[in-house]
């Protein structure tokens, strides 16, 4: 008669328990040792790398931490240097963080005038709202109107002026998106494709001027003029990151609708 394999005394009839991973198999040991010292060449380099970190940090964060807050001038700044022992000409300086206190409004906005900070500000939170279609494709597509619309009212609350210029400009966009659209039967789709081009070039250095004169004595809407040396600062490295993520993205959908093309020039050129 067989004997059941329950009753052998060495068959397990209960499932043990989970345990955990051994420490150097699992978290930030793991990680460690898989990535900063896998071999020797790595645990060296890692090793000389912490040394390096080790110089940067022991200069710099005695400079950061004793730095000097309350002074009014940099000349302030070293008597109050000195008064606490700080040594002269041959001895170790410390950061006169007073000039960030003194100077913010100058290292955020430049010499824009201090009376429109608003619009800036406002051109910023704009054009946050403006790329999140973009990043996030959840959000309503409409907001695309949005992301259109903002490179023109940034440009306007940045730089001041007539209304009319940016809409101008903008309109300009709309004329290159007619002719090539309504054009192609006339012309065909290669002679629509250049004069969607050529047009609102034409039309941008031509007819914009006048035409915002024009509909400028008319009907007056604008505000205050700010001229490019006065911005600075944040406001500045903002005006030419916004710029060129706007002029990339259309060049880039303009490349990848190159590649697509049936056009044999225009694909055998956006494929070399």
């Amino acid at each position: 008669m067989a004997v059941s394999d329950t009753n052998v005394s060495y068959v397990r009839t209960e499932m043990l328990a989970e345990s955990a991973p051994p420490a150097r198999e699992a978290g930030a040991v793991k990680w460690i040792r898989e990535n900063l010292f896998s071999s020797i060449p790595n645990a060296l380099m890692t090793i000389v790398s912490l040394y390096v970190i080790y110089v940067v940090l022991a200069a710099i964060l005695p400079w950061m931490i004793n730095g000097i807050w309350d002074a009014g001038s940099l000349n302030e700044c070293r008597e109050i240097r000195d008064a606490r022992g700080g040594s002269g000409e041959h001895g170790h300086g410390v950061a006169c963080w007073a000039v960030l206190v003194d100077r913010w409004d100058q290292l955020m906005f430049g010499f824009y005038p201090s009376e429109l900070y608003w619009r800036p500000v406002l051109a910023f939170v704009l054009f946050l709202a403006a790329i999140m279609p973009i990043l996030y494709d959840t959000l309503p597509r409409k907001l695309l109107y949005l992301t259109a619309a903002a490179p023109f009212l940034c440009f306007w609350l940045l730089w001041g002026g007539s209304i009319w210029a940016p809409i101008l400009v903008a309109a300009g966009f709309v004329l290159g998106w007619a002719v090539a659209k309504y054009a192609s039967p006339a012309i065909g789709q290669l002679g629509a494709t250049i004069a969607a081009i050529v047009v609102p070039i034409l039309y941008w250095l031509v007819l914009v001027g006048p035409l915002a004169g024009a509909l400028n004595s008319v009907l007056p809407i604008g505000i205050q003029s700010v001229q490019s040396r006065e911005f600075g600062g944040f406001l500045l490295a903002f005006v030419i990151g916004a710029s060129g993520i706007i002029l990339s993205l259309p060049l880039g959908v303009a490349l990848a609708l190159g590649r697509q093309s049936d056009l044999f020039i225009i694909n055998k050129y956006f494929n070399l």
